[in-house]
């Protein structure tokens, strides 16, 4: 398994902002110094978060180290967690504003995560587990303020409890990160306090290695003759225009339909050259009697069948509201997107479906996101050793490919708002195994 490449925590884009949070740990600059020095001066506006039955939706926090391995604490903490959420995140989830999230070649970690590590890197070794009960408990509640989270006394020991477990894992997990022996990163975020069982709604797919495989399957022998042609060794379609902003589903596992309407709406683009943000919500209200759960989960072969028997509606004339309580309002005289019919990329076949984004599109697959690793990774290429490519659970849209240092990897879009990951996106190896699933469920609509 080849590691990240070696490269500096520091980008130029970022370094004077780094070294400024540098100075601040090693207790050279006091915090707001630093913090006029890093941005200027800093809006208290943001967006509220979206609401969830769990009551928070909101961007990720961690904690900030200081000199002698202690914490910087109040206005302070707050002040600093606020600028780095700055670079890395809009509240709303509609748009990442940090300018290297996502360098088109370097493929480079966030500022947040380079900003962070690099803490780890000059505080106190100890510092990583936390040194005291009083750091922890202030980094649960600096994560609860960043969150909009408030419980009550019971239930805050109880989801504390759950978060502290979290972070230790990540923190172990990062230490490995930071020696080179595993090749991506995990981070704190937003879903930090989830039970395993709360995980499992978000993800929104029916886990059963007996899926149902409706419809056609296309040839990998033309897949393949197609794409020698231009035998790509980098496809990217968020650089082509094809994929809308990063959405984000709440706490509802309606992750099919955005896996659907991410497809349909590569292939508009493809056809039109007109980008549209389609509706999820309508999918999620209108396609039960095709098969699908509403924030219980579906396969997407049941969404296709919904939009090719009556269409659907963009994104603003059918907003996304995260339940699936709400009555069915499609209009068809506001549909604007149709398909023929759609196909299934044969069954665990890498090449062919390389060869299918390459020449076709982004492709709606199902993958196993059943593990914590996936749920708070943060940057690098995923590679989760216990993946079960028959255990799907999580829908998400394949944009893309490409290579690191050697390193074959899978560009997915995910559904979980652009603080998650690569600012919404993830890389996974891609090595010809077909890791988590990726090539078990794919299919993509043709117009």
């Amino acid at each position: 398994m080849a590691l990240l490449p070696a490269q500096p925590l520091i980008s130029r884009a970022a370094e004077h902002q780094t070294m400024v949070f540098a100075a601040l740990c090693l207790g050279v600059a006091g915090p707001l110094t630093a913090v006029r020095q890093a941005s200027g001066q800093l809006s208290a506006d943001r967006r509220e978060p979206a609401e969830s039955t769990r009551g928070h939706q909101g961007a990720p926090g961690s904690a900030v180290c200081c000199k002698n391995g202690g914490y910087l604490k109040g206005k302070a903490s707050v002040l600093i967690l606020r600028l780095f959420s700055k670079f890395t995140v809009d509240w709303g989830g509609a748009k990442t504003q940090g300018a290297d999230l996502r360098l088109a070649k370097g493929q480079q970690s966030s500022f947040l995560l380079r900003a962070t590590l690099l803490y780890m890197l000059l505080c106190s070794p100890q510092h990583v587990r936390s040194d005291s009960d009083e750091a922890v408990l202030t980094e649960w509640e600096i994560w609860k303020s960043i969150n909009g989270i408030n419980y009550e006394e019971r239930d805050d020991m109880q989801r504390r409890a759950i978060w502290e477990e979290n972070h230790r894992m990540i923190n172990d997990h990062n230490q490995g990160f930071l020696t080179g022996k595993r090749p991506f990163s995990m981070g704190m975020n937003k879903y930090g306090d989830l039970t395993g069982q709360e995980y499992r709604v978000l993800q929104g797919a029916v886990m059963n290695a007996q899926f149902v495989k409706r419809g056609k399957e296309v040839s990998a022998r033309r897949l393949r003759y197609n794409a020698r042609k231009s035998e790509a060794g980098f496809v990217d379609y968020r650089n082509m225009g094809y994929v809308t902003e990063v959405k984000d589903q709440g706490y509802c596992g309606s992750c099919w339909a955005f896996s659907t309407t991410g497809a349909i709406e590569g292939q508009i683009v493809k056809k039109t050259g007109q980008l549209l943000s389609l509706s999820e919500q309508n999918l999620v209200d209108c396609s039960r009697p095709y098969g699908t759960h509403g924030c219980s989960g579906a396969w997407m072969a049941s969404a296709y069948d919904y939009v090719l028997s009556n269409g659907l509606q963009t994104t603003d004339s059918y907003p996304y509201t995260s339940v699936d309580t709400q009555p069915c309002f499609y209009d068809s005289r506001l549909a604007v997107a149709h398909i023929k019919d759609y196909r299934f990329i044969p069954q665990g076949d890498e090449q062919a479906l390389a060869d299918a984004v390459a020449t076709i599109g982004p492709i709606t697959v199902a993958i196993d996101a059943d593990h914590a690793s996936f749920l708070f990774y943060s940057s690098g290429i995923y590679d989760e050793p216990n993946c079960d490519p028959n255990r799907l659970s999580h829908a998400v849209l394949l944009v893309g490919y490409g290579s690191e240092e050697g390193q074959d990897y899978w560009i997915i879009k995910n559904s979980w708002g652009s603080s998650w990951g690569e600012g919404g996106y993830m890389r996974i190896i891609r090595n010809g195994s077909n890791t988590c699933g990726i090539a078990s469920y794919a299919l993509y609509p043709i117009l």
